[in-house]
């Protein structure tokens, strides 16, 4: 009896499932619970199997940059999604930039000792800043670091690149 490959054994096995509410159901849940880096490798490979598949992900995660011509028929294009190199936060790069819609604080986070008493630890640490964002304070503003962002300004691109300072 010949092998039957993992490759086939998954589309048999996929083709055989109806697609019912419940199908569909269990689908969200298994792309909520698949590993992002598998989940990017499924989505890599549909895109370069599936033209249909390449063409939506294209208008979903892909957008015109200045739109001066780089080349023959080329264009600038950007990443739809970029992390703000301020906030940290997920913005569309397509979207026209709103004048306030980043805060963020341009100083460091630093511990107010005082507040930690007589703990022999430093608490100059990723993980105190976490537990007690109370009980440090930026050095831009003066405020505790529970405080929203005391500069106010538009998304900046570049926050996978550059990581704040805490």
């Amino acid at each position: 009896m010949p092998t039957v490959t993992r490759q086939k054994a998954q589309s048999s096995a996929a083709d055989s499932v109806p697609f019912t509410k419940d199908a569909k159901e269990q689908l969200r849940r298994a792309i909520k619970t698949v590993s992002e880096e598998r989940l990017r490798e499924i989505v890599t490979e549909l895109a370069s199997k599936e033209p249909i598949v390449e063409k939506e992900l294209m208008k979903t995660l892909v957008v015109s940059g200045n739109k001066r011509k780089i080349g023959i028929g080329a264009t600038d294009l950007l990443s739809r999604w970029e992390t703000c190199a301020n906030c940290a936060k997920e913005f569309d790069v397509g979207e026209e930039r709103k004048g306030k819609e980043c805060h963020y604080h341009s100083g460091n986070l630093e511990p107010d000792y005082n507040a930690f008493g007589d703990d022999d630890e430093d608490p100059n640490t990723e993980w105190y800043r976490k537990e007690y964002p109370e009980n440090f304070n930026w050095s831009c503003c003066g405020e505790d670091g529970t405080t929203e962002g005391c500069v106010a300004s538009t998304h900046e691109a570049g926050g996978m690149q550059k990581k704040r300072k805490l």
